[in-house]
C-alpha cells in the first residue's frame, strides 16, 4: 500500500525503514476496501509513518507499546486541527490493531472523583437492570457532575452531604436547563442519593427532599412548518450535487408520509415497489406495518438518488454516508441536515428535529378536513391519543372567529 504516496525510490526506501509498515499497509488495505479515496489514505500514510518514526527514536519497537506515546507525539503540534487530525488518525489506526488482537484492548479511564463509588453505583444500577446503558451512562455522567460540584464546595467525605447543598446544586442547574431536562437531573440525583443511603455512606435518605419541576402532558403546541415554508427548504437545496440529490430524497419523503427520521434510515432498497408504485415503512414504532403510494416528486427525487449519487455499496439500506466507509445515515444526520436547510431557507425555528415535518404533515391534513382517525392511520399511530398532539391548532377556524369578531389578522 505504500504505493498509494510513495511511488519514488526514496519514498520506498522511506517505508522501508518503518517497523511498522506491515500494520500501517494492512491497515490502508482495509480502508482501500471500505471505499476511501486516494488522497485520504495518502494522507493517513503520512501521518501514520510520522508517529511510526517517532516512536522508533524514542526506541519503542513493541507495537503494544505504542498508544503511549500518542500525548508525546501531538505535544509538538500548537495548531489546533493539526494536533485533532494527527490524533484521531492515530486512535483509528490502534482501533485497527485491537479490532486485529494484535494489541490489547484500552483500559477504561478511571473516573476522577469518588471513583470507588462511581464504580459500585454502576453495578449497582446494572444489577437492578434501570434502564438501557445509554442512560445508566447518563446516571454515571450526572453522579461525576455531582460530585465534582461538592469537591468545588470543599466536600471530601461523602457522608458530609447537607440538604443545603443539594438545594443549591438543583437551583444551578436549574439556571441552565429547561424544566424537562431538570425534570430528568432531578430523577439522576434521586438515585444518587437513595443509593448512598441504602450503601450506608450517608445516613439519611436524602432523596426526598429533591423537588422535581410539573411536566404536564402535551403543555406546549407543537411547531409546524406551512407549505410555502416546506417548498422554501426544498428550494435551498442544491440538487445538482451529489448530497443535495439525497437530502432533497430524505426531506421530501419526510414532509410528504410524515415519516420519523429513524423510519427513513431503517428504508431499504426492497421497500420501494418501482412495478405498483408503492413504498413500505416495516416495524414501526407503534409496531405496525404501513404502506403508501409512490407519489411523482417522491418517487423521481429517490430514482435520482439512486442512479447519479448514491455509493455503489452492498448496503441495503437507501440512503448512505458520502463519507466512506459509506454507512446508513443515522437520525442524527438527518437532524443536522434539516438544520442546515432551514437556515438557508432564513425560516427560524426552535426546534429542528426532523419531528418538525412530522407535526407539519399531520397539520396539513387536519386543515385539509381529515378526521382524527384517518390522520392516526396515515402517520402509524396506534392510539388516537398520539394523534390529538399532532392536530392541536385550528387555524382554519382560529381565522374565522377572529374576523367575525372585528379583529384585523396582519
Amino acid at each position: 500500500m505504500y504505493e498509494i504516496k510513495y511511488k519514488l525510490s526514496r519514498g520506498r526506501k522511506r517505508f522501508q525503514k518503518c517497523w511498522l509498515k506491515e500494520p500501517i499497509a494492512d491497515y490502508l488495505r482495509h480502508l482501500a476496501s471500505q471505499g476511501y479515496s486516494k488522497l485520504t489514505l495518502k494522507r493517513k500514510l503520512v501521518s501514520l509513518l510520522r508517529f511510526a518514526f517517532f516512536t522508533q527514536a524514542r526506541g519503542i519497537l513493541d507495537i503494544t507499546d505504542i498508544p503511549q506515546s500518542i500525548a508525546d507525539f501531538i505535544k509538538p503540534y500548537k495548531n489546533f486541527g493539526t494536533a485533532r487530525m494527527y490524533r484521531y488518525t492515530i486512535i483509528c489506526f490502534i482501533r485497527y490493531l485491537q479490532q486485529e488482537k494484535l494489541i490489547p484492548p484500552s483500559a477504561p479511564k478511571p473516573y476522577k472523583l469518588f471513583p470507588k463509588i462511581t464504580l459500585e453505583y454502576k453495578d449497582f444500577l446494572l444489577s437492578r437492570k434501570s434502564g438501557c446503558s445509554c442512560w445508566i451512562e447518563r446516571h454515571i455522567s450526572f453522579c461525576q457532575l455531582f460530585f465534582h460540584y461538592i469537591d468545588g464546595n470543599g466536600i471530601k467525605r461523602i457522608n458530609s452531604i447537607t440538604p443545603e447543598i443539594i438545594q443549591h446544586f438543583v437551583i444551578l442547574e436549574g439556571n441552565h436547563h429547561k424544566r424537562s431536562t431538570m425534570r430528568n437531573q432531578c430523577i439522576f440525583l434521586r438515585s444518587l442519593l437513595f443509593y448512598l443511603h441504602f450503601s450506608g455512606r450517608i445516613r439519611r435518605n436524602l432523596s426526598a427532599i429533591v423537588l422535581a419541576p410539573r411536566i404536564y402532558q402535551d403543555e406546549r403546541c407543537p411547531k409546524f412548518l406551512t407549505r410555502k415554508e416546506i417548498q422554501m427548504v426544498l428550494n435551498a437545496i442544491d440538487r445538482r450535487t451529489t448530497t443535495g440529490k439525497r437530502d432533497y430524497a430524505i426531506i421530501i419523503l419526510l414532509s410528504t408520509y410524515g415519516l420519523r427520521s429513524i423510519e427513513v434510515t431503517h428504508l431499504k432498497l426492497d421497500d420501494v415497489n418501482w412495478r405498483t408504485n408503492t413504498i413500505y415503512i416495516r416495524n414501526r414504532k407503534s409496531g405496525n406495518n404501513s404502506a403508501y403510494p409512490l407519489s411523482a416528486s417522491v418517487g423521481e427525487a429517490i430514482f435520482s438518488y439512486l442512479k447519479h449519487s448514491r455509493p455503489k455499496k452492498s448496503n441495503r439500506q437507501i440512503f448512505l454516508s458520502h463519507l466512506a466507509p459509506h454507512k446508513s445515515i443515522s437520525s442524527a444526520a438527518i437532524r443536522k441536515l434539516l438544520k442546515k436547510y432551514l437556515v438557508l431557507a432564513a425560516i427560524n425555528t426552535d426546534i429542528a428535529g426532523a419531528h418538525i415535518l412530522r407535526y407539519s404533515c399531520g397539520q396539513h391534513l387536519f386543515e385539509k378536513g381529515f378526521s382524527i382517525k384517518m390522520i392516526g392511520d396515515y402517520l402509524g399511530h396506534r392510539s388516537l391519543s398520539s394523534t390529538q398532539r399532532y392536530v392541536k391548532i385550528d387555524i382554519v377556524h382560529l381565522r374565522e372567529v377572529a374576523i367575525n369578531s372585528g379583529e384585523a389578522l396582519l
